[in-house]
């Protein structure tokens, strides 16, 4: 996709500052019936020691990505129609439902690199390198939705969890990981979402919603 105008470029480099360098998370609620976010006030100071993370550097960079990602993606969605979801610009790109399924199939991976399974039978529409499929194949974007807030729940706590012993254990190969660790791994799965929630907001603005940054 091209960006060809000064006001994209500008929510773009807004775009990025907000979700690679995040400000204190907030609590969030997707909608799968209405598609809208629903946002509490941020959390004060206290809230936030309780709710860390890990104190292993990379995974506690890589829950506040996961978590602004959560937010980010949250507006881009909002007040997406049935058919909007399954908009693609071009034959060679994705739409907002197949982008989101796929970030579902990701964060499966990364649980499973953490020591927890979490599967769905439709996972393999989403899978890395699959192919643009007639959209009665995929689930539903409820379905889709619902997955993505179980994971969003499940994510938080299993990198709570991960002791440094794991995190620095080989990734399998062959992996994309930073340095070829688990940890490097995760901090990977997390730059790779963040790049997937950036394609859904351009795609918003492609359909002629507005913006969801600056």
């Amino acid at each position: 996709m091209r960006i060809s105008s000064p006001e994209a470029w500008s929510e773009a480099g807004q775009l990025a500052s907000l979700i690679l360098f995040p400000h204190p998370p907030t609590h969030f609620l997707i909608s799968p019936r209405r598609y809208t976010l629903e946002v509490s006030a941020p959390l004060h100071s206290a809230d936030r020691r309780a709710t860390t993370m890990s104190t292993i550097p990379e995974l506690v960079t890589a829950a506040q990505i996961y978590s602004r990602n959560e937010s980010m993606l949250a507006k881009a969605i909002d007040s997406l129609t049935a058919e909007q979801w399954t908009t693609r610009p071009g034959e060679c790109s994705n739409s907002a439902l197949w982008i989101l399924g796929h970030m579902v199939w990701a964060r499966s991976r990364g649980l499973k690199l953490l020591g927890i399974t979490w599967d769905k039978p439709w996972l393999h529409h989403f899978e890395r390198g699959s192919k643009p499929a007639d959209p009665s194949q995929y689930p539903s974007s409820e379905e889709v939705l619902i997955a993505w807030q179980e994971l969003s729940a499940t994510l938080p706590p299993a990198l709570e969890a991960a002791s440094a012993a794991a995190m620095a254990a080989a990734a399998p190969e062959p992996s994309p990981s930073f340095d070829g660790t688990i940890g490097g791994m995760v901090s990977f799965l997390a730059i790779h979402e963040t790049y997937h929630v950036g394609q859904v907001v351009y795609l918003r603005r492609l359909i002629g919603h507005e913006r969801v940054a600056g």
